[in-house]
């Protein structure tokens, strides 16, 4: 594998569907995937949002609660907002949301949903996704880049290297997925 076809592995094309509830998945920048799921939630193209994000101590606090408390200031109803702030990663992320929709609203009520996520951290997403909801769950997604690169020059970016490179290791390490050889870092 090359870099190009590193990055073609990491920086997954969106998969943008209607859905039941957009999972939100927290950073320490996390005003932007807010504004990416509050403009999707009053576009009508999600029903509910379930922000997931434990203690996060760059910001000193819990990632879920923050971006829940954004979205209820931009108009989001409580009654359509749901939290899981245990999350340590995105495994995790994925196997509280399932138990934290199956409590709240029945696991069997959810058709579909949307993972938002930034775009270098949407292919460990769904894969975590793909082992934690049944395959009778639609999968979506939709990202939001980084201030820093795109998809498309990340190469020429040390934070883009740092982060394919991060992404690449967690793949493997995790979901014990074989996806790199020497070549991508050195073409």
């Amino acid at each position: 594998m090359d870099a190009t076809q590193a990055g073609e592995y990491i920086f997954v094309p969106d998969n943008f569907l209607d859905a039941d509830v957009a999972i939100v998945l927290g950073m320490s920048d996390f005003r932007r995937p807010v504004a990416k799921a509050v403009e999707l939630y009053h576009e009508g193209h999600v029903r509910r949002l379930l922000f997931t994000g434990g203690y996060n101590w760059k910001i000193k606090a819990t990632e879920a609660a923050e971006m829940a408390s954004l979205a209820r200031a931009a108009r989001v109803p409580e009654a359509d907002i749901l939290v899981e702030p245990r999350a340590a990663h995105t495994d995790q992320n994925m196997k509280f949301s399932r138990e934290l929709l199956d409590r709240s609203i029945g696991l069997a009520e959810v058709e579909s949903i949307l993972l938002v996520t930034i775009h270098y951290h949407i292919r460990r997403a769904i894969i975590a996704a793909s082992r934690h909801f049944p395959s009778s769950i639609e999968i979506g997604w939709v990202c939001y880049p980084s201030r820093h690169y795109s998809s498309s020059n990340w190469r020429q970016s040390r934070h883009g290297r740092e982060h394919v490179t991060s992404e690449v290791s967690k793949i493997e390490k995790y979901y014990a997925v074989s996806v790199r050889e020497s070549e991508i870092w050195t073409a």
